[in-house]
């Protein structure tokens, strides 16, 4: 005779309930990777969405049922921990002061003071990992900036940054446009021609030759790049300065 267990008052096959048991083990794992995601890579209000998520999936616990509660939210708190060191920090780090979310968790009574416990400690993680981010992302766009501003007389494009910065062409454009509102070429372009212009003022240089001194290998690409910011080429721009200077003497 197979051996069975209860499952809500009704009898189940031995390979049933394992059937059962597994599905919950799926479960536990994948809301285990979903909070760890979040609350390491993502926005706070993303992060408030999985925690809603979390808590609801948790109503089908019945609410006298505070031990089977506190289970889960005990293996999520150990996956929140092995999360936070693997990134290389410790949850100390993170909380600014010493903690053991385990034991803390023992001292409440309903599995809604559990969760809130929980949310807290997600919600100062992912504060603290946008803000380690943000620095990042911060000090990239000015080592971007710079460079451009050190070197826009040279031959040199995105890719070659790129390799640089350690980041791929599409997150360089994607922190640019975010911080600067411009492009990297955009940014690059608008540094040549504010130094041609300058050259255009102060010398007799062809217009070959500034090409070549802010960076332009090709004169044409300088005479489009410079009309498409100016409204004007290079040679009537420096037309217009003499103009203006006769005018006022």
């Amino acid at each position: 005779m197979p051996m069975t267990a209860s499952r809500n008052g009704e009898s189940l096959p031995f390979d049933d309930r394992n059937q059962h048991k597994s599905y919950e083990y799926a479960t536990l794992f994948e809301l285990e990777e979903k909070l760890c995601s979040t609350m390491m890579r993502s926005t706070v209000k993303k992060l408030q969405s999985t925690l809603d998520y979390i808590e609801l999936r948790m109503d089908a616990i019945q609410p006298e049922d505070t031990s089977a509660a506190r289970r889960v939210y005990l293996h999520l708190m150990h996956a929140i921990i092995r999360t936070v060191y693997k990134a290389g920090f410790t949850l100390r780090d993170m909380m600014e002061c010493d903690i053991d979310p385990c034991a803390n968790m023992e001292q409440f009574a309903t599995k809604q003071e559990i969760h809130r416990y929980l949310e807290e400690i997600c919600l100062h993680i992912c504060r603290h990992m946008l803000a380690l981010r943000v620095d990042k992302n911060q000090r990239i766009v000015w080592e971007i900036k710079s460079y451009i501003d050190e070197h826009f007389n040279q031959d040199f494009g995105l890719e070659h940054v790129s390799e640089l910065v350690k980041c791929s062409s599409t997150y360089i454009n994607r922190l640019l446009k975010q911080y600067t509102g411009s492009t990297f070429y955009n940014l690059l372009t608008a540094r040549r021609i504010v130094s041609s212009k300058q050259l255009l003022s102060l010398n007799d240089w062809t217009v070959c030759q500034i090409s070549n001194k802010v960076g332009y290998n090709n004169v044409h690409s300088f005479i489009r790049a410079f009309k498409r910011s100016e409204g004007i080429t290079p040679g009537q721009y420096r037309d217009l300065l003499l103009y203006n200077a006769l005018e006022l003497e």
